[in-house]
């Protein structure tokens, strides 16, 4: 559809707003702490800061243990675009503002793809606080969520544009799409955001009756990912080199593919989350994991987190009322329900047997981060039904239903969110005394 700029503008101060809601403490200095933040992300920025001052690509990490090639290692992000931008600045003051950025873009570009998805502007913004603010703040710690809540829907997003009127420039930005998610380092979630491009290939080529000219544009999907692989290749290449020569090689017993799976109980969150689930007792119980879960392998609270909040549950199942899917008839619900559903399914583990030696299936651990895609689904699929409401009211009224749903919507997500996250807002942050005394 196509987007006026007002709508940009309101959509980049929607983003804004919730952003300056959920880290307004980050905004006033404060610094997170907990997961991997200060013993694995912030000693490599402090190195990266340093080398870039002295001119240097900073290639071998000497902070952590007895070291380990940094480029290799990926999660560094040396030729991601925002590294050199930002990382001239102190390590502390770019690592955060970095974090803040990639919120405020992940809540503009999930707006835009869902405007690419036919629906309107209220419902758009909608889905885009459900994708942005269910899933991601519950991973502060990780660095690659935020960046793959960017990269994700700019991808789907440039996807869409490029299978609905095909060009040289709209594939050259797909390729670039793919390329800079990967030279962020963070592989897992660009593997995601790779196969849920090639779905919507899929769907091009089926609503278009498996037409000769439809498949010839759904093949440049896999090769704008093809050409986005060979783009990212001088990060790729250390690191697959580095993957031969690690645990991660295929035959070390400590490397879990299954690690930081979905267990089936664990879906009793989305309906549980005000009662019992978000309870100390219950994210720690070793045995909840071991009765429950479909894999040989353990997980956490933060992997195993996937809760969209009530508001957008609810409107998702109306879809079981036979008017609304009438009314949704020309809608692509069902192809996100089926995105959504194989993404949880996958989570869970129970596909592991068949994909667990597959090339990119085997490579990463963690497959609750698929539940991503379903976040999307959810997302999507609310604003779907929230657009039945809004079709043909005034601009007043649109609002006023939009603040009625986001406000109650993002206090139950950030309240869920906040329980589970292993990182914290800190007013006086060690950082950057620790690292200072250390050398």
């Amino acid at each position: 559809m196509d987007v006026r700029w007002r709508e940009w503008l309101l959509a980049a101060l929607f983003s804004l707003t919730c952003v300056i809601c959920c880290w307004s403490s980050l905004i006033q200095g404060a610094g997170l702490v907990g997961g991997d933040t200060y013993p694995y992300f912030l000693p490599q920025k402090q190195f990266m800061c340093e080398e870039i001052a002295a001119g240097r690509i900073p290639l071998w990490h000497d902070r952590t243990a007895l070291g380990y090639p940094l480029l290799a290692e990926s999660q560094g992000g040396i030729f991601y675009p925002a590294t050199a931008l930002l990382y001239v600045l102190d390590a502390h003051q770019a690592y955060h503002i970095s974090f803040l950025v990639h919120y405020w873009l992940a809540g503009i570009l999930a707006w835009r793809f869902a405007r690419s998805e036919g629906l309107h502007n209220t419902a758009s913004l909608f889905a885009a606080l459900v994708f942005v603010y269910s899933w991601f703040p519950a991973r502060a710690s990780l660095e690659w969520s935020i960046i793959g809540g960017v990269w994700f829907p700019f991808c789907l997003w440039q996807t869409q544009r490029l299978l609905q009127q095909p060009s040289f420039i709209r594939f050259a930005v797909c390729v670039a799409g793919f390329a800079v998610h990967l030279l962020a380092g963070h592989f897992a979630l660009a593997f995601i955001t790779q196969l849920t491009c090639l779905l919507l290939a899929i769907r091009a080529v089926v609503a278009g009756s498996g037409s000769v000219n439809q498949r010839r544009v759904a093949i440049l999907v896999p090769l704008a990912i093809a050409c986005g692989l060979l783009t990212a290749a001088i990060q790729l290449l250390p690191t697959l080199e580095l993957q031969r020569v690690s645990q991660r090689d295929g035959t070390s017993t400590v490397f879990k593919v299954g690690y930081g799976h979905l267990p089936p109980f664990y879906l009793t969150q989305l309906l549980a989350g005000w009662s019992y689930w978000h309870t100390p007792e219950l994210l720690t119980t070793a045995a909840v994991q071991r009765l429950t879960s479909l894999v040989d392998a353990p997980t956490n609270a933060v992997e195993a987190h996937f809760y969209p909040g009530l508001i957008p549950l609810g409107l998702c199942l109306m879809l079981f009322r036979y008017r609304m899917r009438h009314r949704l008839r020309n809608r692509s619900w069902r192809f996100w329900f089926l995105v959504g559903t194989l993404a949880v399914a996958y989570a869970t583990g129970c596909f592991l047997p068949l994909t667990g030696r597959l090339p990119g299936f085997a490579w990463f651990m963690g497959p609750g981060r698929y539940t991503m895609a379903s976040t999307m689904a959810v997302s999507i699929v609310s604003g779907m039904v929230i657009d039945q409401f809004v079709h043909r009211r005034s601009l007043v009224v649109q609002m006023m239903l939009l603040l009625s749903l986001s406000v109650p919507s993002f206090l139950d997500m950030h309240w869920s969110t906040a329980v589970v996250s292993d990182a914290k807002p800190v007013n006086n942050p060690p950082f950057p005394d620790i690292f200072t005394n250390l050398l």
